[in-house]
Order: structure tokens, then sequence, then C-alpha cells
């Protein structure tokens, strides 16, 4: 019994060995003169499939990438009002157009050259977004779109005569400013990308820094009256004369010119621009620019001031305007044609105070012969350092 039964184990062993070998025989395919199985070629197209999947999630990928980055573009374009049709938006939205955040950094109190510093600290503080209401007793700043509001919702107590309430996304600063009038001091509201704040000035005309702005020069010789005489010869020994009586008094004073010279290159309204930039960078507390008025009407003759109250400091401008009309007109016995809001370039200062006497017609025969006097230069800078020292006094 053992012996067929090892028999039987051998010859199943046997018909096993020949169904295998006939089984890879029949699985094996040759391409190119090569053996190849089926278990390879199987694992071939599994890598293939692979391949294929991997490069169809790149597509859609990429796809999906370009057309949320598409989206996004258009709606900058919407929001900074670009023509959706433009082909390179990156060439066309520079960095410094782009929309920025601005958040409110707390309040700092402190002195500076005998003046004392209210400054309220912003990270990205727009112009547009700052409104200010100055009345006889309190000056309203308000600040709106500022992103961090929420960090400031319990300060609405004083600090230093400073009240801070926070709406939403805005941030409202009331400064009672009875106590500075009290002490005769007089301010400025003053503004950069980073702050606003307000200027409390010491009494006098001590380190005040003022620029005087005798018009035209040059080339440009201004209004000319029926003797020849250009304004640009008339105003300059005035500024020259007031120069020297603010001086005295401890002023720090500069010129936009000193000679019969137009100051600044380029076209005549550049040359407008670029002297009230000259004063904000001789970070001035008061500008004065001087002329003479003119008309084709011969009979029209008088004084009148200028200043601009759609600035910062629009009142304190208007304040000293006053003052300025006031001495003016009583040196010269003159008709009075008041005080005058309007928009000249010289008077879009934002951070000091401006204000622009037309001293007499110089078209006007009356008021040319009071021009042509020997003391007139004398006379018209007495009138003016009175009006600016009785504005730093009070």
């Amino acid at each position: 019994m053992s012996n067929i039964y090892k028999a039987n184990s051998l010859v199943n062993l046997n018909l096993e060995g020949v169904i295998m070998r006939n089984r890879k025989l029949y699985n094996r395919k040759t391409y190119n003169g090569k053996l190849y199985t089926k278990k390879s070629t199987n694992k071939k197209k599994l890598l293939t499939i692979i391949f294929l999947l991997i490069s169809f999630s790149i597509f859609l990928f990429r796809l999906n990438f370009f057309n949320s980055e598409q989206e996004s573009t258009l709606s900058l374009k919407r929001k900074l009002k670009i023509p959706t049709d433009s082909k390179n938006v990156t060439q066309e939205i520079p960095n410094n157009q782009l929309p920025q955040q601005n958040f409110f950094q707390g309040v700092t109190v402190f002195q500076e050259d005998k003046n004392n510093f209210i400054r309220f600290n912003f990270t990205n503080l727009d112009k547009s977004e700052v409104k200010v209401l100055d009345d006889n007793e309190n000056i309203k700043i308000t600040v709106n779109s500022v992103q961090n509001t929420e960090d400031f919702l319990n300060i609405s107590h004083l600090i230093n005569n400073v009240k801070i309430k926070v709406d939403r996304k805005t941030i409202t600063f009331h400064l009672d400013k009875r106590p500075l009038e009290e002490r005769g001091q007089r301010y400025l509201i003053q503004q950069t990308p980073q702050y606003i704040q307000l200027k409390i000035l010491s009494p006098g005309l001590q380190g005040r820094r003022i620029v005087i702005d005798p018009g035209h020069g040059g080339i440009d010789p201004g209004a000319v009256g029926s003797t020849g005489i250009t304004e640009k010869e008339v105003v300059l020994p005035i500024a020259l004369k007031l120069k020297e009586l603010l001086q005295k008094e401890g002023a720090e004073v500069i010129l936009t010119r000193y000679t019969d010279e137009r100051p600044f290159p380029g076209t005549y309204h550049n040359d407008l621009i670029q002297r009230v930039e000259f004063a904000a960078n001789f970070n001035a507390d008061m500008f004065i620019s001087l002329h003479n008025n003119a008309n084709d009407i011969k009979s029209v003759r008088g004084i009148e001031t200028l200043y601009n109250k759609n600035t910062l400091n629009g009142l304190q401008s208007r304040e000293l305007a006053i003052l300025v009309q006031q001495h003016l007109v009583s040196a010269f016995t003159a008709r009075d044609r008041g005080v005058v809001n309007r928009n000249n370039i010289q008077l879009r200062g934002e951070n000091f105070i401006s204000v622009l006497p037309e001293i007499l017609f110089i078209t006007n025969p009356e008021d040319e012969k009071i021009i042509l006097r020997a003391d007139f230069a004398e006379k018209a800078a007495q009138s003016l350092f009175n009006a600016i020292k009785e504005y730093y006094s009070n």
C-alpha cells in the first residue's frame, strides 16, 4: 500500500509540474525578441494609469488656480476702477495703490521745543477718512475705516482733555480747547499717514516757524501798474522788512525768495506748488504769501485778505486773516474789501495756517500812489508784524 501511495504521489507531482510549466509557457509573451510575463505587463499598466491620474490632477489644479487668480484680479480691478479689458494688471496696479488697512495704535502725549503735542497714532491714515470739526469750544476729529476699534470699546474717559468714543469702525476724538484759549495758547492740527495730532503752541513769537512768500519774481512780474511798477518789485521789500521784525521777537523766519528771481523751476503752476511744499518741509507754523491786487476795471481799489477754510487749520487761518485785514486797512486808510475764502494754491497747505494779503490794487491810480510812497514797504511790514504778534498773544 505504501508503494502504491508513493507512486500515485509521484504521478500527481509530475502532473502538477507539467501543468505549472504549461501555465508559465502560456502566460509568457515575446515582444521585440524580449520575453515578458503577464505579471510584468499588468504592473506596467498600473504604473501608466497612476501616471495619467497624477497628470490629470495637476492639470485640474492649475486650471482652478488660474480661474481663481483671474477672478480675484477682476474683483480688484472693479474695486480700483481699472478697466477689465486691461491685459497686464500687475503693471497697472502699483503697490502703493493697493488698499491697505488702518489700525489705531493709541495716544501719545509729549513736549518738544516748548510745544505740547497730543498725537493719535495709526498705521495707514488716509486723508479722505478724516473729518475735522473745529468750533468755538471743541475740536472734533473723526477717523473712519479703522480695523481694530473693538480693542478700544472701553475707552470713553478723558486722556489729557481728550475724550475718545468708538462706534463700529469709527473713532472720534473730542478735545476741549477752552483751557488753551484761557491760557492764550494757539494750536495747529497736523496730519501724516502715521498720525493726526494737536500741536499746542507756547504763547508769543519765540520759536515760531514762519515762511514769508513774496509773490512772483524773475520772469513773472505779476500785476503791472500804469507807471510800470511791478508786483514782484513791491512785495519783496515788504517781505525782507517783515522778516527782520519777526526775528527780533525770536521767530524762525525764511523767505521763498530773497532776490528778483522765481524760486522754483518749471511752470507758473509748479512754482506755486513748490512754494507750499517748501513751507511744509520747513515744518512751518505759518505761511504768508504777499501780493498786490489787480483788475481790468481801474476804479476797483482797496485791500482784501484771502484764506482757505477747507484745510485742517482753516478756522485759525481765518482768525489770522481778520487781524491782517484790520491792521492793513487801518495803516493805509484803505477801502476794506474784507476777508475772502479762496482755494488758491498758496492756501492749500494742511499742517500750518496760511493767509494771502492783497495789499491794494496796483492797477488803481489812487492805490498805486500809496504803493509808490517811500514808506509803503515799512508801513505794510509793520502792519503785518502787528497782526501776527497779536495772533500769537491772544
